[in-house]
């Protein structure tokens, strides 16, 4: 089955969307400069549907703090061995975020709060290790 039929989608609603963030060529505009604008525009795409997915699964993360992996599994109708991958990518993440605390700490530093804030952001997936470099960057640029 087609993800976009599994959830309910339809194409008039899928190539709505696509109009909605791609627009239509200019008259005149070189098949060149389309490709370009439809490049950037995929790329923004699957940049805001992995950001969607780590929203989606941050609720499942959640979740498994109150339950088991099969009865989250159960009550959201996904696999368990899906479950399972999630939170294993969950206790990665915290690991990565326990270790970079701990290689600052044996330095004798400590972390900012906006530092601990970032960290909290990564380890929770609300952001990924990229993003968080690119927010320091920003900061360190102003």
């Amino acid at each position: 089955m087609h993800s976009g039929a599994m959830h309910g989608l339809d194409s008039v609603e899928i190539d709505s969307i696509a109009e909605w963030l791609v627009g239509r060529p200019e008259p005149g505009m070189g098949e060149d400069v389309w490709f370009e604008h439809l490049s950037h525009r995929l790329a923004l795409a699957t940049a805001a549907a992995e950001r969607i997915a780590r929203q989606r699964d941050a609720v499942v993360e959640r979740m498994l703090v109150q339950d088991t992996e099969r009865g989250v599994a159960k009550r959201l109708g996904i696999t368990h061995g899906r479950v399972r991958q999630l939170a294993k990518r969950e206790r990665s993440r915290r690991q990565a975020v326990d270790q970079a605390l701990a290689s600052v700490r044996v330095d004798g530093l400590e972390p900012s709060a906006d530092a601990h804030k970032l960290l909290s952001a990564v380890a929770a997936g609300a952001m990924d290790e990229d993003e968080a470099v690119e927010w320091l960057r920003r900061q360190y640029q102003k």
